[in-house]
């Protein structure tokens, strides 16, 4: 299979994921209109991207009768709407981040939530990372018996700043709104 965005994958030197419980970054803490716009800024705020016929071949994807692909409109210049995999699973784990949160989002929707943590179980499941995670032995609370995972591991990330500016500028690139969709319909799920 050979997604339209395959080419330009670059990959990062090796390095440890910067993932410590008590880290801080602009995608955690209380509930913030800051924190929402950098979620849906990788997220749902991300353009669509558009396929054509060679590339639905190459995804072994169809388009028939009882589950119709959708086509952007000729006046809008064609093809079948997309949004790369890796978008569509940020936006899922910003759902359950809201969900932590009733009182800030009440508009959550549980089916929606369902969908979500299926799509990370599958994902997943599907690239199985198998570096090991090391536990420690914590000295500050000695009271615990238990080891402490080390969550602090070493990878070789896809380079996503290049994955992103790519989606957002390449001759494939949709504005949702440019081919006549409304994303505040798409956004009462987010």
């Amino acid at each position: 299979m050979e997604a339209p965005a395959l080419p330009i994958i670059t990959y990062e030197k090796p390095r440890h994921l910067d993932a410590e419980i008590v880290q801080t970054n602009k995608y955690r803490g209380k509930p913030s209109p800051e924190i929402d716009a950098a979620w849906l800024e990788i997220g749902l705020g991300t353009p669509a991207i558009r396929l054509y016929d060679d590339d639905l071949k190459r995804l072994n994807k169809s388009d028939t009768p009882d589950r119709p692909l959708h086509r952007i409109p000729e006046e809008f210049g064609g093809g079948y709407l997309a949004m790369l995999e890796v978008f569509h699973l940020l936006h899922c784990l910003n759902s359950l981040r809201k969900a932590m949160d009733k009182e800030y989002y009440a508009e959550e929707r549980a089916m929606h939530g369902e969908h979500c943590i299926d799509m990370l179980r599958v994902y997943i499941k599907c690239t199985s990372d198998v570096t090991p995670i090391t536990f420690f032995d914590n000295v500050l609370l000695p009271s615990r018996k238990l080891p402490m995972p080390d969550f602090n591991t070493l990878h070789t990330c896809r380079n996503f700043d290049e994955i992103w500016e790519w989606n957002g500028n390449n001759d494939r690139t949709l504005q949702w709104d440019g081919i006549g969709l409304d994303l505040g319909e798409l956004m009462h799920f987010d």
